[in-house]
């Protein structure tokens, strides 16, 4: 079993009182359980201010996190927030670490990175849990099958770090207080653990009638539209004025690929010769069509997450929910909050603690077809329905939860 102890704050001015009152809130033991680690999200000025530092100076054991624009815990919801969840366990180990920077060979170094923490274990972990930095041509999918190849098929659940802008330029991954730009922070679990996971996709937004097709693109890039450079297109279309693109993350982009099945992706930037920089590979000969973010979907898909999680409580020992929610589900509400206080109305009678951060693109296990991969299967848990075969893959426009 795993102990869960939480602390919050929304306050920042001063850091060294600030940390005093995060310990005083957690209110740790003289002797922690054998091991333990602290996962922390916050606001990026608690990183400025140095909040995060001083509190993880005072602490003797790893803090690994990220940050983000909005974050729910049992007692509280708010965009301005620092969470601090620490798991203790004299069952579990926890090893935490950051990668090289990842501007370039970035699959060498996600697999270095796992293999330098896996080195002190004695076989698979249980859970994976990531936290990526936001680069404009760091592929997400490369991300999930990098970590997903390294560790042989290890669940991996996790965010890309937000910040406090549309065009998430300063976003930051967190271990031990040191913060970057361009690392990817990792945590292994291993021990009894049988995690569950949830997925809610965007699948019936609506779509434009009008259909484009990809007549180039280079990995995660797309170079042009319709034989038109791809931002020429955009401008053509309304969607970006003047090089400006604050709002163009908030569309997704539905593509049909001409051998694959049709897939959601988010244009993060726009190059300087005019290309779009997306989340995830962009097939040439796709064909796209525009959607929306509907803010019914955004709230049934909470109603949806939260009873199939009440459900799966009920049949498990479990220690902690962990939620990530696109930050464009948010962009869709009229009230920037909405999204988490339902959320924590439905999780009201689990009684069990869990923490919600909003993420630039999700990591989650997908549950697969049976028959299909019907060698993957998770270590330690099963995908709900899915008779436990299962594929890491990365994530836009959802909301995933891991309940372990």
């Amino acid at each position: 079993m795993i102990r869960v102890l939480q602390a919050h704050t929304q306050e920042m001015d001063d850091p060294a009182e600030v940390a005093a009152d995060l310990l005083r809130q957690l209110d740790l033991p003289s002797r922690l359980p054998g091991r333990s680690v602290g996962l922390l999200f916050c606001y990026l000025d608690f990183l400025r201010q140095g909040v995060a530092a001083k509190l993880c100076e005072r602490l003797p054991f790893p803090v690994i996190g990220c940050t983000t624009q909005g974050i729910a815990l049992p007692g509280i919801h708010d965009s301005l927030l620092l969470s601090l969840v620490v798991l203790s366990s004299e069952e579990h180990i926890f090893l935490a670490g950051v990668s090289e920077p990842l501007d370039r060979d970035a699959d060498e170094r996600l697999r270095r990175l796992y293999r330098r923490l896996s080195l002190s274990l004695t076989g698979k972990p249980s859970l994976m849990i990531a936290f990526a930095p936001e680069i404009p041509d760091l592929d997400g999918d490369l991300v999930a099958n990098s970590l997903d190849g390294a560790s042989d098929g290890v669940p991996l659940v996790g965010s890309i770090a937000l910040d406090v802008t549309t065009k998430n330029r300063n976003a930051q991954t967190v271990l031990n207080g040191m913060h970057w730009g361009d690392r990817l922070a990792l945590l292994l679990i291993q021990g009894p653990l049988q995690p569950v996971f949830f997925l809610q996709e965007l699948h019936k937004a609506a779509i434009s009638r009008d259909e484009s097709l990809v007549t180039a693109a280079e990995g995660n890039m797309i170079l042009r539209i319709n034989h038109l450079p791809a931002v020429l297109y955009l401008e053509k279309l309304g969607l970006v004025r003047n090089g400006e693109y604050d709002t163009l993350f908030a569309i997704p982009f539905f593509l049909q690929p001409p051998d694959k099945a049709r897939s959601v992706n988010a244009c993060r930037a726009i190059s300087p010769e005019g290309a779009l920089y997306c989340l995830s590979p962009v097939p040439q000969g796709s064909r796209l069509r525009f959607g929306t973010v509907p803010e019914r979907f955004v709230l049934d898909s909470v109603n949806e997450m939260t009873a199939a999680v009440r459900r799966a409580a009920t049949a498990g020992d479990f220690s902690l929910l962990l939620f990530f929610s696109c930050f464009t589900r948010n962009v869709a509400l009229g009230d920037p909050l909405e999204e988490m206080a339902l959320l924590r109305k439905g999780l009201a009678e689990v009684g069990l603690p869990f923490v919600f951060a909003y993420a630039g693109g999700e990591f989650c296990p997908r549950a697969l077809a049976e028959g299909q991969d019907a060698d993957r299967r998770p270590a330690g848990g099963e995908m709900p329905g899915a008779g436990g075969t299962f594929r890491n893959e990365f994530l836009q426009y959802s909301l995933v939860g891991c309940l372990f």
